[in-house]
């Protein structure tokens, strides 16, 4: 009787990790040693337009956009291969020819030989965050390539940041500046 309480005990926990994997916010993707897809939760069918029976058995280099250089792939299979987890961003292609971007976790999964098994990958799309980290650096450069003097307060009043044009006219070095009130300048 214990050991049937024990198996149901397991039974229910591993049906709890898989709906929190198959519902969780994030794609999961388990590969083989080989790097050939054996899981994929709806997420992933969601962010790359494959459907799971689609991508089953096949390797994820389906989903290469032809930006990353060979030694990025590389140094991927040395990290994960030598039981390492390997942490980078990908800018893939989903099925119908957009690119994307994810931010993904690859860890291998080790036998108690500490052999490794498989791997899973853990992948959040970043496109977007991408997209508004491009537009600050377009935004940054151009205020500090501008030809005006440029100076950002904080919610105190107290200036946050103030571009080269601001230094070369007033004199005084951004050091000088953080953290004072624009009136204690004049």
């Amino acid at each position: 009787a214990e050991a049937h309480d024990s198996a149901i005990r397991n039974n229910t926990e591993l049906r709890k990790y898989f709906r929190a994997i198959e519902q969780g916010g994030n794609v999961v993707v388990i590969t083989d040693v080989n790097g050939n897809i054996e899981y994929a939760n709806p997420k992933f069918e969601e962010g790359s337009g494959y459907a799971l029976e689609e991508v089953l058995g096949k390797n994820p280099r389906i989903l290469k956009s032809g930006r990353h250089e060979p030694e990025f792939y590389r140094e991927l299979w040395e990290t994960i291969s030598s039981g390492q987890i390997w942490r980078g961003v990908f800018n893939n292609k989903k099925k119908d020819g957009t690119l994307y971007w994810e931010s993904t976790t690859i860890a291998p999964v080790l036998d108690e030989n500490n052999k490794v098994t498989n791997y899973v990958a853990i992948k959040e799309d970043v496109t977007e965050q991408r997209k508004t980290e491009e537009q600050l650096r377009k935004l940054s450069q151009a205020v500090e390539q501008s030809g005006n003097t440029v100076m950002i307060l904080d919610n105190k009043g107290m200036i946050e940041y103030v571009n080269s044009k601001f230094t070369e006219v007033s004199g005084y070095s951004f050091a000088e500046v953080l953290g004072r009130s624009p009136t204690l300048l004049s």
